[in-house]
């Protein structure tokens, strides 16, 4: 299995983003999840979320919000 690091915004993106994980099954694990602190959080985190991409699979979960 492949580790994933999973970035959510919420408890409800945490748990819909395991399960898409596990359902598509394509051989990936979620290792790490962060988040739970809202939109503007994982923003602030997109630059460390892109340079760890390099080395492992990121899935960020989030809503729009103002760009």
């Amino acid at each position: 299995m492949t580790p994933l690091y999973l970035a959510t915004e919420d408890q409800l993106s945490e748990a819909v983003g395991e399960r898409l994980v596990t359902e598509a099954n394509l051989g990936l694990q979620v290792a790490v999840c962060m988040g739970r602190k809202g939109n503007a959080y994982l923003r602030q985190k997109l630059p460390e979320l892109a340079a760890l991409s390099s080395t492992m699979p990121v899935l960020m979960l989030t809503a729009r919000g103002d760009l």
